[in-house]
């Protein structure tokens, strides 16, 4: 895609967004409305319209400039799953049930595999290279944050409500069938019988950086 490079090395997919082009902006503008509310939503109503939905983006843009990061990076890792990753289908909305201030209290992207049936979590961190740092050190301590952020919240000892917010994103995001049922039915037993090591996980590291910077990909391997 126009001002998108993607590479891959073994399970690691890097993009690069070099600039907002015109491809880019065509599939944002398709995909914002299922990005924010779900699948499920109907585009014919008139506060699910594409105006309306990013008036409803900005009002939940938070004022902190940490949380901005988050915001547009999970925002970012939502739009390069629909257009790459054709074999995932997200079914998670963007936008959170709560307050429009509030924080996310569940999964950031939950992934349906459309050849195995099998549920994917994606964990969304972002950042900005500083300097005393640069773009390697920084994407890979925004990838060992999400690792280490997740694990804890999967690992807590109560964490019914982390899971009932899944469901109900699922709920939301799928139509009913025969593959919302089962899909729910891994969900459940994720949460009754599963640990943290059977997951299906993806960290999303997202860092913005001056363009000329260049990301060596092989320091991803090294510790």
């Amino acid at each position: 895609m126009d001002g998108v490079t993607r590479e891959i090395f073994d399970n690691i997919n890097i993009f690069i967004i070099e600039n907002l082009s015109d491809d880019l902006k065509r599939e944002i503008n398709k995909q914002i409305v299922y990005i924010c509310y779900g699948n499920k939503i109907n585009k014919t109503y008139k506060m699910y319209s594409v105006n309306s939905t990013i008036k409803e983006l900005l009002e939940r843009y938070p004022n902190d400039i940490d949380k901005q990061k988050g915001f547009i990076g999970e925002l970012l890792v939502n739009v390069l799953v629909r257009i790459f990753l054709k074999n995932f289908s997200i079914v998670s909305p963007f936008f959170n049930k709560e307050e429009r201030a509030s924080a996310k209290k569940g999964f950031d992207i939950i992934l349906r595999d459309s050849e195995t049936c099998n549920m994917w979590i994606i964990e969304s961190k972002a950042g900005t290279v500083s300097k005393r740092s640069d773009i390697n050190k920084k994407i890979k301590e925004r990838l060992r944050v999400a690792k280490n952020d997740l694990s804890r919240r999967l690992c807590e000892s109560d964490n019914t409500q982390l899971w009932n917010n899944a469901i109900n994103d699922v709920e939301i995001c799928m139509n009913d069938s025969n593959e919302k049922d089962a899909f729910l039915e891994i969900l459940h037993d994720s949460y009754e019988n599963g640990t943290t090591s059977d997951k299906n996980i993806i960290l999303a590291g997202t860092v913005f950086h001056k363009i000329d910077e260049k990301f060596n990909s092989c320091l991803l391997y090294t510790s």
